[in-house]
């Protein structure tokens, strides 16, 4: 799951920006991240939460996200969700050596990948 948000993020870094939903399935349904925080252990709360997705973004992406992603959380049908709102990157953004040399943008609702190459 990390790398479908990593890749999301990096598609809307590298289109219009967007906001990207989590815990809440393709379909509509609510899901929620409650199994995501029992991962984290004593961190298992919306802090450890976004701390570790920070720390994700920052280190399987080459731009800098601090400042281009925010990240809030919400309850919705006695669930937690999380939501990253991503403003369109000035750079383009591209995975680092974690995710493979590959960067991602979106298309309409559509993600694609292209291989980077020096």
């Amino acid at each position: 799951m990390e790398h479908l948000i990593v890749k999301a993020v990096c598609g809307f870094l590298n289109h219009k920006g967007g906001t990207l939903l989590i815990g809440v399935a393709g379909d509509g349904q609510i899901l929620g991240i409650e199994p995501d925080l029992r991962t984290l252990g004593a961190k298992g709360n919306t802090d450890g939460y976004e701390l570790h997705l920070r720390q994700l973004l920052d280190t399987s992406l080459s731009a800098v996200t601090a400042q281009t992603v925010r990240i809030r959380f919400c309850a919705r049908q006695g669930h937690q969700l999380c939501a990253g709102t991503v403003a369109a990157s000035a750079k383009l953004a591209k995975g680092t050596a974690a995710t493979g040399s590959e960067f991602w943008v979106r298309i309409g609702t559509q993600q694609s990948s292209f291989t980077a190459t020096t």
